[in-house]
Protein backbone atom coordinates (compact mmCIF):
# COMPACT_ATOMS: atom_id res chain seq x y z
CA UNK A 1 0.00 0.00 0.00
CA UNK A 2 1.31 3.45 -0.90
CA UNK A 3 0.22 6.92 0.14
CA UNK A 4 -0.33 9.98 -2.08
CA UNK A 5 3.43 10.68 -2.00
CA UNK A 6 4.15 7.14 -3.26
CA UNK A 7 5.60 6.19 0.13
CA UNK A 8 5.07 2.61 1.30
CA UNK A 9 2.67 2.25 4.23
CA UNK A 10 3.51 -0.58 6.64
CA UNK A 11 0.74 -3.17 7.08
CA UNK A 12 -0.03 -5.84 9.63
CA UNK A 13 -1.99 -8.88 8.49
CA UNK A 14 -4.95 -9.97 10.61
CA UNK A 15 -5.25 -13.68 11.42
CA UNK A 16 -7.70 -15.66 9.29
CA UNK A 17 -10.78 -16.89 11.18
CA UNK A 18 -12.24 -19.95 9.44
CA UNK A 19 -15.22 -20.10 11.82
CA UNK A 20 -17.52 -18.05 9.56
CA UNK A 21 -17.72 -15.98 6.39
CA UNK A 22 -15.71 -16.15 3.19
CA UNK A 23 -11.94 -16.56 3.19
CA UNK A 24 -10.51 -13.06 3.08
CA UNK A 25 -7.30 -11.15 3.53
CA UNK A 26 -7.54 -8.39 6.12
CA UNK A 27 -4.75 -5.92 6.82
CA UNK A 28 -4.39 -2.90 9.05
CA UNK A 29 -2.27 0.03 7.83
CA UNK A 30 0.06 1.72 10.30
CA UNK A 31 -1.38 5.20 9.85
CA UNK A 32 -2.96 7.60 12.28
CA UNK A 33 -6.43 8.00 10.77
CA UNK A 34 -7.01 11.10 12.93
CA UNK A 35 -4.25 12.91 11.04
CA UNK A 36 -5.71 12.27 7.57
CA UNK A 37 -7.24 15.11 5.65
CA UNK A 38 -10.51 14.72 3.81
CA UNK A 39 -10.35 12.55 0.68
CA UNK A 40 -6.93 11.00 1.29
CA UNK A 41 -6.19 8.29 -1.28
CA UNK A 42 -4.01 5.19 -1.05
CA UNK A 43 -2.94 2.79 -3.80
CA UNK A 44 -3.36 -0.89 -2.94
CA UNK A 45 -1.51 -3.59 -4.88
CA UNK A 46 -2.13 -7.32 -4.53
CA UNK A 47 0.35 -9.53 -6.35
CA UNK A 48 0.35 -13.23 -7.20
CA UNK A 49 -3.29 -13.91 -6.31
CA UNK A 50 -4.18 -17.49 -7.23
CA UNK A 51 -7.43 -17.73 -9.20
CA UNK A 52 -8.01 -21.16 -10.63
CA UNK A 53 -4.79 -22.11 -12.40
CA UNK A 54 -3.68 -18.51 -12.91
CA UNK A 55 -1.76 -15.97 -10.85
CA UNK A 56 -3.06 -12.41 -11.16
CA UNK A 57 -2.13 -8.96 -9.87
CA UNK A 58 -4.64 -6.32 -8.80
CA UNK A 59 -4.20 -2.55 -8.33
CA UNK A 60 -6.87 -0.24 -6.97
CA UNK A 61 -7.27 3.02 -5.10
CA UNK A 62 -8.96 3.50 -1.73
CA UNK A 63 -10.06 6.96 -0.59
CA UNK A 64 -10.59 7.80 3.09
CA UNK A 65 -13.15 10.55 3.61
Amino acid sequence: MKDQNNQTVALSIEALDNAYGDRTIVWVPSINSNSLTEDTSFKVTLENVGIGNEMKDFDYEVTFF
